[in-house]
């Protein structure tokens, strides 16, 4: 088989398993809430078997057998030999995690990785579940309660105080040692890490695989946890051993993680990056033996190579590891047939339009006394061109639009934790998820949603016993509608909770010490409900694990806002809260419509999007602020003047800003106003990429675009002007 079929099998391979993968949670969430119903435990059991049968059809045989043990477990929820408890549900969905992070570490190129010492843990318990009468799985599950037991890093400190408590774990040492056998071992191709003579491969190579997961993107509700514990148990190892300077180091790294830590963003790449920084000093102190050889080395001595070699023991990141959504899979995407058939129907009636541009050609050379009718056909050929341009892009951008169900797929996963988390009961209703939307938008539109829900459940909804006092069904409702027309997108997130206390929300602001407490008793109810999203600022009493940091809906409304759109928050206290979300469908357009403007000789571009109005100012609207910026005094509103032949130091037609145009534009919701020589029209941008760098940063100019078929026009960006106007 060639390099490049087996490449484009190997993609496949890992865009399915990203899918079934999905799919997979989705089938045992619902199969908690419905388990009698037969198709939820056959798709759950069609998706093992799929992962597994390719798995196996290309080689990953530690992958296949994790999954085959999964696989039997399905089967005998199947043939009704194991009951759907809330432990079968557990382990089916740490499965789902752990396949994530077991497929997550696949190299780029086919290559089997071994399984860590968690996920073969994790083996031995799915065995003692689905062998409950075997007396092996019996012993099995006994060694390892027991092992949990006293691996604990209480019960080891205690042990050395306690003596009833030693005693009994050397009687069953002595009576029954295969019982306190530890099998947690590293593989046996793996080197042994050791920190002064200490073995510490185990934990640190866990920790090293988290952290490449993490900064990879590949983000899991139990990697934070998993840190942490090997962390202690590394700490516990140290103290054990009079290792003070490294018990120090790892306790200041696990203190920065606890202060850090959010469960809006998980153990994220930013934790990743403190972590694996927190380490290198701990690094240089590590010392391997490879098992061929049995030879040391330091790692401090050679740290370059064997740091590289420790990484790759603990996990190569790979494509997969990006949420599932790596390199591969954003490339990929399902194209319906009909829509592709009628892209390339329009690309052909565009060569039919070339051919007749060319006769035309032909026709003015053979015929120069019949120019004006030759005229005629080349403008109804251009008008012709134009409106199959345009069609062309539309279907094409149509193409790149999946349903908006694959941002929501993780909804359900969220609530289910957070409910079990918090102690309340939650219903998610959503309608409209068939609603297309630009395959870029599926990732951003995740985050803002799981932000969004957390804090509905947290803030919104009351405990089953609060419910029932105010008279509302014990079982919260969260709703979210989806809606669309040809340019925008509605998503209305809903809930039948306590809704937000204005009042509250307004002392806390004050109290804050941020905010001028004159100009927030003056705002309206509206704005006040919609200073949720403002940074961190947030209403909880006190941090808990989900929320209290205020950052969640700070991100929502950062994001949003990233994408061209708008928040608007309706609130009744005790009735609920609804939050409409608003923004373009389209984010990966590289045509887009923009305002041609004339600065002296120069022509700029600016995304029609982000223009308010152009005036010509009348006198007295424009004043000098602290005699240096100039501001522009616009329906009681002021606004930042930016003389753009100033900032590009061009020659302008005109510098008394009373005979030139006043451009007001938006970025987020702050605004500004442009002094151009004149308006020149509405214009198609055909966005194209910049090579170099602006000496200037952040950039004044988002790209460059072709003018009037051959001259060359800056597209201006909104946010580098304003960034560059402030300093």
């Amino acid at each position: 088989m060639s390099d490049s079929a087996q490449k484009q099998i190997y993609e496949s391979f890992l865009s399915e398993t990203a899918e079934l993968l999905a799919e997979l949670e989705r089938e045992v969430i619902k199969l908690e809430a419905s388990p009698e119903e037969k198709e939820t435990v056959d798709n759950i059991f069609r998706c093992l078997h799929s992962l597994k049968g390719n798995s196996s059809l290309l080689g990953l045989s530690d992958i296949k057998l994790f999954v085959h043990q999964m696989e039997n477990m399905a089967d005998k929820i199947r043939n009704r030999e194991l009951e759907v408890t809330t432990n079968v549900i557990n382990t089916l969905l740490e499965a789902s995690d752990l396949c994530k992070g077991l497929f997550g570490r696949l190299p780029k190129e086919i290559e089997n990785v071994p399984l860590l010492p968690e996920e073969e843990d994790f083996l031995e318990r799915v065995s003692a579940i689905t062998s409950p009468d075997n007396p092996e799985s019996e012993f099995e599950a006994l060694r390892i309660e027991l092992l949990k037991f006293f691996s604990h890093p209480d019960i080891q400190i205690e042990l050395k105080s306690n003596d009833a408590l030693s005693t009994l774990a050397n009687l069953i040492q002595e009576a029954a040692p295969l019982l306190m056998e530890d099998r947690r071992t590293v593989k046996a191709e793996a080197p042994s890490i050791f920190y002064k003579g200490l073995d510490v491969g185990r934990e640190y190579l866990s920790i090293k695989s988290i952290i490449e997961e993490a900064k990879a993107g590949n983000a899991s509700d139990t990697q934070y946890s998993i840190v942490v514990k090997n962390l202690e148990e590394l700490q516990t190892k140290h103290q054990e051993n009079d290792q003070n300077d490294a018990y120090e180091l790892l306790e200041s790294l696990r203190e920065d993680l606890e202060m850090l830590y959010h469960d809006e963003s998980g153990f994220d790449d930013v934790l990743a990056q403190i972590t694996e920084e927190a380490l290198e000093t701990y690094e240089n102190n590590l010392m391997k033996v490879e098992p061929e050889t049995g030879n040391y080395q330091a790692d401090g001595a050679d740290k370059k190579d064997s740091k590289e070699e420790l990484q790759s023991k603990a996990g190569k990141p790979s494509a997969l590891q990006n949420g599932l959504r790596g390199q591969v899979l954003t490339k990929q995407i399902r194209v319906n047939q009909e829509k592709l058939d009628k892209a390339i129907g329009t690309a052909g009636e565009l060569v039919t339009i070339s051919e007749f541009f060319n006769y035309i050609n032909s026709q003015i050379l053979i015929d120069t006394e019949n120019v004006k009718k030759q005229l005629r056909n080349f403008k109804d050929a251009s008008m012709a061109l134009q409106e199959l341009s345009e069609d062309l892009s539309r279907e094409l951008y149509d193409i790149r639009k999946v349903p908006i169900e694959d941002s929501l797929e993780r909804l359900p996963r969220v609530v289910r934790d957070e409910q079990k988390a918090l102690g309340k009961k939650v219903r998610l209703v959503i309608e409209g998820e068939d609603t297309p939307v630009d395959k870029g938008l599926v990732s951003k539109l995740e985050t803002i949603l799981v932000h969004m829900i957390r804090n509905s459940i947290d803030h919104g909804l009351g405990t089953p016993e609060e419910r029932k006092q105010a008279g509302k069904p014990e079982v919260g409702t969260i709703s979210i509608t989806i809606t669309s027309d040809d340019t925008m997108m509605n998503i209305i997130l809903a809930d039948d909770g306590k809704g937000i206390n204005l009042e509250k929300l307004r002392e806390k602001m004050i109290k804050s010490g941020k905010y001028d407490e004159k100009a927030v008793r003056a705002i309206s109810d509206q704005e006040l409900a919609e200073e949720i999203f403002a940074p961190g600022l947030s209403t909880a009493s006190a941090v808990t694990e989900t929320s209290g940091r205020g950052v969640g809906m700070d991100i929502v409304n950062s994001t949003i806002m990233e994408m061209g759109g708008n928040v608007k928050v309706d609130t009744k206290v005790g009735k609920g809260t609804s939050i409409t979300l608003r923004f373009p469908l389209t984010q990966t357009t590289m045509v887009k419509k923009g305002l041609a403007v004339a600065v002296g000789k120069s022509v700029f571009l600016v995304p029609i999007e982000v223009v308010i109005e152009s005036f010509r100012p009348s006198n007295g609207q424009i004043t000098l602020v602290e005699g240096k910026a100039e501001a522009v005094h616009r329906r009681n509103e002021i606004t930042q003047l930016v003389r753009l032949h100033r900032l590009f130091e061009i020659e302008a037609v005109t510098t008394d800003p009373y005979d030139a145009i006043l451009l007001m534009v938006h970025h987020k919701k702050k605004k500004i106003c442009f002094m151009v020589d004149s308006v020149i029209g509405q214009r198609q941008i055909i966005y194209k990429d910049l090579d170099i760098k602006t000496v200037r940063q952040p950039a004044p100019f988002e790209g460059v675009s072709v003018y009037d078929g051959s001259r060359l026009a800056m597209i201006l960006d909104v946010h580098g002007i304003m960034e560059q106007a402030e300093k």
